[in-house]
């Protein structure tokens, strides 16, 4: 039962993946003359229409508190003695209420007036000093919705900086589900307004784990759940990694770790079959946003998966869903490529250095820990994690003249990038990790209108490495030490991830509770 327990575990959690706010607050670069648009990621405040907050969500005092204490027993049994139907109804009666606010209809669309907690006014419109050392018009969005309504007004948002300002382009910046947002604005509104692009850490061609999620097509291997404990670091605020690795710790700690990858990717498509696709639809499952960052191939099965049997309830949704998948997923290259035949300057910026969550065989590709180098660079070469390009693949690479593309460690070949040129790839550096360091350089790339590339610069070559203070340098290929984890006791496993666990519910809730995660690492010191 234990076993049993342990793999339902694991999917739910990595099932909630798209709980994580990917996206922080921030501001970026100026080019110039020329204002600079930056589109963030996911994690935008959302209010209904009495301005009151609904997102992140939030309870009444002390409501939290008797939610885990009716649900935990349930879970408890649920994992000791594999009685999951009464965990199963907890979960339907306590999660999807909390969504009631922030669910979209049917087609997609926002209700009961609720909407992002963020505007302006095109009389004070003016570039603000951000978080990240420099300066940008911060497009915030509605990360629920299609990336296609989230263009509409972005494009009004443009329209209205270039009439401020007196320019006639603006640069524009997307980081992780903004380029999804930025991707859809080119590709409904054209490039006749646009200066230079940036695509930063960019799901565009999906994220692996948020397909998996949605389609349940797991591929479980044992391997890389231990290899992903072994080479775990702290992820800063990452809730789900923390709870992740603590239970996967406890999990190894008490011999359950011992089960075949078949085992672990039967279970999950029962757990799919009894309970998750009933919770995404009361919860993520209905917003275009979030399927923007399905990959494509996860993309039909999933929509057969989420709305089997409700085709027609949900046709308004899936026609949103699917033209998005027709004018972007599909067309990402060549938008991008018509971009630039147009005249405008586009940059990729990607970072490696991390396992991607091991629920398919992603986990065996370069990544930030969310999205697989691959994706995020527009088609860089990898080798897989832990190895390197063989010998007759560099031959041939330096034969044809394109060594000059490969990266010190020989794991990248940046020469098969879309703009192998403008690509760089920041080893060290996480998916959510933002460092002023990177932004430097984003905007050294901008203040070039355009005209910089991977070999103008040698302080800011293709490959570079975040260090230690944060600041990013010159990747000369020098082997980086292993992160080993001290060894625990089982008591501080436990307490590690009880801890975790019950962080993981309040983030989940969208309660900011501090210092429990801290408390847990604090406990492993």
């Amino acid at each position: 039962m234990m076993k049993k327990a342990f793999k339902s575990i694991i999917s739910l959690l990595l099932v909630t993946l798209m709980l994580i706010p990917m996206g922080i607050p921030s501001s970026a670069a100026s080019g110039a003359a020329v204002p600079t648009v930056y589109c963030q990621g996911q994690g935008s405040t959302l209010v209904n229409a009495n301005g009151e907050q609904v997102y992140p969500l939030h309870l009444p005092d002390g409501g939290i508190m008797a939610i885990v204490e009716e649900c935990m027993p349930l879970f408890i049994n649920a994992l000791t003695k594999g009685e999951y139907d009464a965990w199963y109804d907890k979960l339907r009666e306590e999660v999807i209420p909390l969504f009631a606010d922030i669910q979209l209809d049917n087609n997609g669309e926002s209700v009961n007036g609720v909407h992002i907690a963020w505007g302006w006014n095109k009389n004070s419109l003016k570039g603000v000093s951000g978080v990240y050392y420099l300066t940008d018009y911060m497009f915030e969005s509605d990360w629920r919705l299609d990336p296609f309504d989230n263009a509409d007004i972005l494009h009004a948002y443009i329209t209205d900086i270039k009439e401020r300002t007196g320019s006639e382009k603006v640069n524009l910046i997307g980081r992780c589900e903004g380029a999804n947002i930025v991707m859809a604005y080119l590709a409904e509104y054209g490039y006749e307004d646009i200066n230079c692009v940036e695509i930063y850490i960019s799901p565009v061609y999906g994220m692996d784990a948020v397909g998996t999620a949605f389609s349940g097509n797991f591929d479980f291997d044992t391997a890389s759940l231990e290899e992903w404990m072994d080479g775990y670091v702290d992820l800063g605020d990452d809730i789900l990694s923390e709870l992740l690795y603590s239970f996967l710790s406890l999990a190894q700690s008490t011999g359950v770790l011992s089960l075949t990858g078949l085992a672990l990717d039967v279970f999950a498509m029962k757990l799919y079959n009894e309970i998750l696709p009933e919770l995404l639809l009361g919860s993520f499952g209905t917003f275009p946003g979030i399927w923007a960052m399905v990959d494509a191939k996860n993309y039909e099965d999933a929509k057969e998966v989420i709305f089997g049997g409700k085709e027609d309830e949900y046709a308004g949704l899936i026609a949103k869903l699917d033209d998005y998948n027709v004018r972007v997923r599909q067309r990402a290259d060549t938008i991008l490529q018509e971009a630039a035949s147009a005249g405008v300057k586009i940059a990729v910026f990607a970072k490696y250095g991390y396992i991607n969550f091991p629920l398919d065989n992603s986990a065996a590709e370069l990544s930030d820990g969310y999205v697989t180098v691959n994706a995020s660079s527009f088609g860089a070469t990898c080798a897989p994690r832990g190895q390197i390009l063989s010998d007759a693949y560099i031959a041939d690479l330096t034969a044809a003249g394109n060594d000059k593309y490969l990266s010190p460690d020989s794991n990248i070949d940046a020469s098969t990038c879309l703009f192998p040129d403008t690509t760089w790839f920041i080893k060290n550096s996480t998916h959510v990790d933002f460092p002023n360091s990177i932004h430097v350089l984003m905007e050294k790339f901008l203040h070039s209108d355009g005209t910089m590339t991977v070999f103008s610069d040698p302080s800011y070559p293709q490959y570079m490495i975040k260090n230690e203070d944060d600041s990013i340098s010159p990747y000369a290929g020098e082997p980086i030490e292993d992160i080993v984890q001290e060894p625990m006791s089982i008591r501080d496993i436990v307490f590690r991830f009880v801890n975790a666990l019950l962080n993981f519910i309040f983030k989940w809730l969208g309660i900011d509770i501090p210092g429990i995660v801290e408390t847990a690492k604090g406990n492993n010191a």
